[in-house]
């Protein structure tokens, strides 16, 4: 069963190779524009660019002022000479940065004000395309009355990363993390989780509007160990769409739904979620995109089909998957509080704590989060 799950790793990781070949847009035509042109070059914002179209109009470099964020149609192309040749510096990428490596691209800088969720973190994407790291802890409490665990708790730790391979294709590994488990049901073990990796691109974007749209897929490779219940099965694959809208200056939204596909019918369940994060900026911070944000999430986790693989009534809501024969229909519905501080742009620290909703808990008595994410 493992040698299945690492043949569909390599098909994958064909698709990433392929994403990479392809990633040519870094250093097609299109390069940013100057922010404003003197004299007779006219405006040129974030969507038009075309009254830059010639050097004869535009002059010289220090005529058409700094390369700004424009990335449709400015100019010709790279070292085209349309303003001197200011425009071409900004070739590489639509923000001005070169790749790391010269292969990841830097973050999303339109929608710089976006704070990614804190809850359901291994299944609730950020739509925007993004290059970071994010070190995760999390401190689970079990309930007292599930039959099996009869309390305790658990502690992840994770380091997850993104890698943004074009404008709008990103390379994501939400799953790599290490699981301490202490309960009087099944006593103290430890062990690493499976793996997971994937690619989001991201379908829609509108700047203006501070709207986009991301789909994605995952695959989690059984990697993990059996004392914490993982490493089963052939696999799982993850389907999701994500989404975020800005309202007024203050309020970001994200939404995320998805569902857990896993290959083996028999060693685990099926689950469709549905996520949602209200970012709500209290303090606005001397740069853009920084400031202190109030954190207020929902999630709901709906079981389609049960497992075969052991006779419980309850699952393992993002973390584990059980394959509980006794779980299709069952819904948890939890809420998270919490804060986010981005000291800059390219940093965010987030903390909160999750707690559910609904009578049935599963195995979640409540949650504490820690995070922190450093951005290219």
């Amino acid at each position: 069963m493992r040698r299945h799950s690492w043949l569909v790793l390599s098909a994958v990781v064909g698709l990433f190779s392929s994403g990479m070949a392809g990633s040519a847009w870094a250093q097609q035509a299109g390069c940013c524009a100057p922010v404003a042109c003197a004299g007779n070059c006219g405006s040129c914002g974030v969507t038009g660019c075309t009254a830059c179209g010639n050097s004869a109009a535009c002059g010289t470099c220090s005529a058409c002022g700094q390369c700004g964020t424009c990335n449709g149609g400015c100019c010709g192309g790279c070292s085209d000479g349309c303003c001197g040749g200011c425009c071409d510096e900004c070739c590489l990428w639509p923000y001005g940065e070169s790749r790391l490596f010269g292969l990841i691209g830097p973050s999303d800088r339109d929608f710089i004000d976006f704070v990614s969720p804190i809850s359901n973190p291994l299944f609730f994407e950020d739509p925007r395309t993004l290059t970071e790291l994010k070190p995760i802890f999390a401190e689970h409490v079990f309930p007292e009355n599930n039959a099996v665990l009869q309390g305790g708790d658990a502690q992840y730790y994770a380091l997850q990363f993104r890698l943004a391979l074009t404008e709008r294709l990103s390379i994501i590994a939400p799953k790599d993390s290490w699981i301490n488990i202490h309960s009087q049901g099944v006593g103290d073990r430890d062990g690493f989780a499976d793996t997971a990796l994937g690619l989001k691109y991201n379908v829609y974007k509108n700047a203006d509007t501070q709207t986009l749209l991301s789909a994605g897929l995952t695959y989690e490779v059984v990697t993990g160990q059996s004392e914490v219940f993982q490493g089963e099965g052939d696999g799982e694959f993850h389907f999701f769409l994500s989404g975020g809208q800005r309202f007024g200056e203050n309020f970001f939204l994200l939404s995320g739904a998805g569902v857990r596909y896993p290959l083996d019918d028999d060693l685990g369940s099926d689950m469709f979620y549905w996520s949602n994060s209200l970012a709500t900026r209290l303090i606005t911070g001397s740069q853009a995109g920084t400031g202190l944000y109030l954190m207020t999430e929902l999630n709901w986790f709906n079981w389609m089909r049960s497992g075969n693989a052991v006779p419980f009534n309850f699952e393992g809501l993002d973390l584990i998957n059980f394959g509980s024969n006794d779980v299709a229909g069952n819904n948890i519905l939890t809420g998270l509080i919490g804060a986010k501080w981005k000291p800059t742009p390219f940093q965010e620290i987030g903390s909160g704590v999750e707690t559910a909703l609904t009578e049935r808990e599963d195995i979640l008595n409540h949650r504490v989060y820690l995070h922190y994410i450093v951005r290219y």
